[in-house]
């Protein structure tokens, strides 16, 4: 039983989206209940269940998903998942988030993108019961999309990531203070991202502004507007995020892989870890290699 319930953690694609490729997407199916499995990930993600029951945790919300109900994940999400009821069927998308923040259209430009995954979990949109049926149907295209190649495959899932969002999003508002202007202000943050992305150095926050050439508080609003978290948060993440990794594709020592991910105290990094995983380095690697 214990490696049958391995086998299916395996929930991502083998590849993360990249500029190169914004989109990746996978379709999953499980015979059986799951434990659940922890994760976060700088690329966005968003899903539609086909049959059977998810559970889906937050840091603060604990949600299930049906058939034709949808979920959505922030950047550096911390979020679980498990498989409450089987057989349970599932497609989602993960998306390189700068290209979603930059799509723009003249005809609808405060129109918030982002804003289906910045919002706090409570608060995100919903397919109504009333519209289960549009929901399969577009998990169903994403599916096809998925299982096809080349360039038009790839601009299909596009078309659809923006169909899914527009479809889930009707009748539905961003609570206040989310912003509108996501495509425009997104290259204001854009030299604090490159500075955390460069290395595995601690950055804080002013480096940050300093970066971006704007004072602290004004970054720290337009960065926690923009990506739905503070920018200490978002950072520490990524460093714990891509410790995660290395711990699962390397066999280094727990003590070096937190050294160079900027965590100079062990102790430290192991309260963050588990705060994250719920669970500690070792349990994690030992899961998942």
């Amino acid at each position: 039983m214990r490696k049958a319930l391995e086998k299916y953690r395996v929930w991502y694609p083998p590849d993360m989206p990249s500029p190169e490729c914004p989109i990746r997407g996978a379709a999953r199916f499980f015979p059986e209940l799951t434990e659940p499995s922890y994760d976060m990930h700088f690329p966005l993600e968003v899903g539609i269940v086909v049959r059977g029951e998810l559970e889906r945790y937050f840091e603060a919300e604990k949600r299930k998903a049906g058939p034709g109900q949808v979920w959505f994940c922030g950047v550096w999400e911390p979020h679980g998942c498990r498989v409450s009821q089987a057989p349970c069927e599932m497609v989602f998308l993960l998306v390189y988030p700068p290209m979603l923040a930059g799509v723009w259209f003249e005809e609808a430009p405060p129109f918030n993108w982002m804003a289906p995954f910045t919002a706090p979990p409570a608060d995100r949109p919903q397919f109504p019961p009333a519209r289960k049926a549009r929901a399969l149907a577009l998990a169903q295209a994403l599916k096809d999309a998925l299982a096809g190649e080349g360039v038009r495959a790839r601009l299909r899932l596009r078309v659809l990531l923006l169909e899914l969002l527009i479809e889930a999003g009707e009748g539905w508002e961003p609570p206040a203070g989310g912003g509108t202007d996501s495509a425009r202000s997104f290259a204001r943050i854009g030299n604090a991202l490159e500075l955390v992305f460069r290395g595995g150095k601690f950055v804080t926050e002013e480096e940050a502004a300093s970066a971006c050439n704007t004072n602290p508080k004004t970054f720290a609003r337009l960065f926690k507007r923009l990506m739905g978290i503070p920018f200490p948060r978002f950072a520490l993440r990524y460093r714990l995020g891509n410790a995660a990794r290395e711990l699962v594709q390397t066999g280094a020592a727990i003590k070096a892989v937190a050294a160079h991910w900027g965590f100079s105290d062990l102790s430290h990094f192991y309260r963050c870890f588990k705060s994250h995983y719920a669970c500690t380095p070792a349990e994690f690697r030992r899961e998942r290699v």
